[in-house]
């Protein structure tokens, strides 16, 4: 490939750049991914021992959490098989009376700063006065943290935080569709909510009881029909590539940098 051939009457030499396109790419990405997701925790509804049509309460799949834990009150809890966006299995609960029915998630060590509980949530009928949503808590399941949704209002969603309640966050009511819900600290008292990828809400938490060790799932007095229904579980931890990734990515560019610039001299000689 040293041989020299002629373009437009000038010589010039074929240079190969071995192996430098792969650096080149490397030191891209590089650019824009500054870490990496490590999984702390998952769990959906497809996962062993859960069954379609039985109750999950009591029953621990996945990794990273704690056994469910189902309070009925006027309602119940069951594995549901109804397919939204090809998604299936699903958690759900209702509750057809002025109660409330609630599935509570242990946490195995409670969220720390950085960590992000995510998990894909439906909503179905809600009847007026009915709420339904989650709430994170605290070990002794004192909400931190509240989303939820009130039967036939048009306020687009409420979070309660140590600041109060918000109305209107920007959340519809997304009536049997998939929202994918992402909760992330980003201090040990300040939080950002988003809503398919979407950021809904930032606020405070309190922090001076051990922090969130807990997810609540509930269903306040919604009436016929008032599933709530969610799955995929997951908790990440974003972690910061090495700073030996910068150096290599940094060297990529010089690789690929000198390599051009004697290429161009080349086509010159």
């Amino acid at each position: 490939m040293g041989k020299l051939q002629k373009n437009r009457g000038k010589n010039f030499k074929v240079v190969r750049l071995l192996a430098l396109p792969a650096l080149a790419t490397l030191a891209v990405a590089g650019v824009s991914q500054s870490s990496r997701a490590s999984l702390v925790a998952s769990d959906n509804a497809g996962n062993s021992p859960y069954t379609v049509g039985s109750s999950f309460s009591g029953q621990n799949g996945g990794s990273g959490f704690g056994a469910w834990s189902v309070t009925n009150n006027s309602g119940g809890n069951f594995i549901s098989s109804a397919n939204w966006s090809s998604i299936t299995p699903w958690f759900d609960i209702y509750n057809t009376g002025g109660n409330q029915t609630t599935a509570t998630r242990a946490l195995n060590s409670a969220l720390s700063s950085g960590e992000t509980l995510s998990f894909n949530l439906v909503l179905n009928s809600d009847q007026t006065g009915g709420t339904v949503g989650f709430f994170l808590a605290n070990s002794s399941n004192t909400g931190l943290f509240t989303y939820y949704q009130r039967g036939h209002v048009s306020t687009a969603g409420y979070a309660v935080d140590a600041n109060g309640t918000t109305s209107g966050i920007g959340v519809s009511y997304n009536y049997q569709s998939v929202d994918q819900m992402a909760f992330t600290l980003t201090s040990a008292t300040t939080y950002d909510f988003s809503v398919n990828n979407v950021l809904a809400h930032s606020g405070t938490i309190s922090n001076s009881s051990g922090g969130i060790s807990q997810l609540n799932f509930f269903d306040n007095n919604g009436g016929a029909s008032s599933d709530v229904q969610f799955t995929d579980l997951s908790i990440a931890s974003a972690v910061p590539l090495p700073a030996s990734f910068g150096l290599v990515m940094v060297g990529g560019l010089g690789l690929v940098g000198m390599a051009l610039s004697r290429r161009r001299s080349s086509l010159r000689d």
